[in-house]
């Protein structure tokens, strides 16, 4: 059963807007080499959104350098981001999806 506002498309539907490496990650719940995104070292102001659904998770004043080699980010905005700790890891979600990972985009 999907969760209570999800975006429900096939996998055809889903390549058909999503790039291959979009795909890869908020489908198939993988990831970027770190330090290789184009995120890592932005820091323009704007706000950041799922590439997904375009559902708005992040203000740029909220992120920092953590210097893992992936965007950081102290808070989410309200309603847009579940945590969930599972032994000594932080999980960041959001909530359309299903595998429920993100890859966003930003618009300045």
């Amino acid at each position: 059963m999907a969760a209570a506002g999800s975006v429900q498309k096939t996998d055809e539907e889903w390549r058909a807007i999503l790039s291959p490496e979009q795909f890869r990650i908020l489908r198939e719940k993988g990831t970027e080499l770190k330090f290789t995104g184009e995120y890592d070292k932005f820091f323009d102001e704007g706000v950041y959104k799922c590439a997904g659904c375009g559902t708005p998770l992040y203000k740029s004043a909220t992120k920092f350098n953590s210097g893992c080699g992936w965007p950081a980010f102290f808070e989410g905005l309200p309603g847009a981001i579940n945590r969930t700790v599972r032994s000594l890891s932080l999980f960041s979600t959001h909530n359309p999806f299903s595998p429920v990972f993100f890859f966003f985009f930003f618009l300045g």
